[in-house]
């Protein structure tokens, strides 16, 4: 009897059941993407916390109009930033003349005073998905891994950052993927 009621009392304290892992739901950023997350995110004052990081660009009216969402559970830290743009990105038309501009012009600012561990360039439903690994220092001083998937849709730049709790990244795959398998809306398919 002891047993059943010591496993019980951790069932109660644990908040749910045995091996469950969190569900994962899509959250709708705008009517163009949606994100996997393993909770509801919570909005974010981009223009406040941009205006700490980075002064002179508060009045930058896209700084302004950005949009972050975040969510968190026992892994990692999921953000998403959403800039907008004044009218859709001009980019190279050929898929090789693109991964050559993500390699010259977007990989050096998403790896700005970071390392970069790695990167990979792809395509989903025809919109190119830019991700890379970094190594830097988080606000604490500490050595802190951190993945970015970067991609344009329409007149909007989107940003998912994957930040591992466990400032390594070496146990947590298969959430980082899943959070990266963005959801384009009807309209963007």
């Amino acid at each position: 009897m002891k047993r059943y009621s010591l496993l019980v009392g951790c069932f109660f304290l644990s908040g749910s059941a045995p091996g469950q892992r969190p569900t994962w739901q899509v959250y709708p950023i705008d009517q163009q993407l949606a994100v996997y997350l393993p909770a509801p995110p919570r909005e974010l004052d981009v223009p406040k916390t941009m205006a700490v990081l980075k002064p002179k660009q508060q009045l930058d009216p896209k700084m302004k109009a950005s949009q972050g969402f975040v969510a968190e559970d026992k892994v990692a830290l999921y953000t998403v930033i959403k800039v907008p743009l004044d009218k859709p990105a001009e980019l190279p038309s050929t898929y090789a003349e693109r991964v050559a501009y993500y390699k010259a012009r977007t990989i050096p600012i998403l790896t700005a005073q970071r390392e970069l561990l790695a990167q990979e360039i792809s395509s989903k439903d025809g919109v190119d998905l830019v991700t890379v690994k970094t190594r830097g220092f988080d606000p604490t001083g500490s050595v802190q891994v951190k993945y970015v998937r970067m991609l344009t849709i329409g007149k909007a730049v989107y940003q998912l950052h994957f930040t591992p709790l466990d400032k390594r990244g070496d146990q947590c795959a298969a959430q980082r993927q899943k959070f990266f398998d963005i959801v384009l809306l009807p309209a963007q398919k």
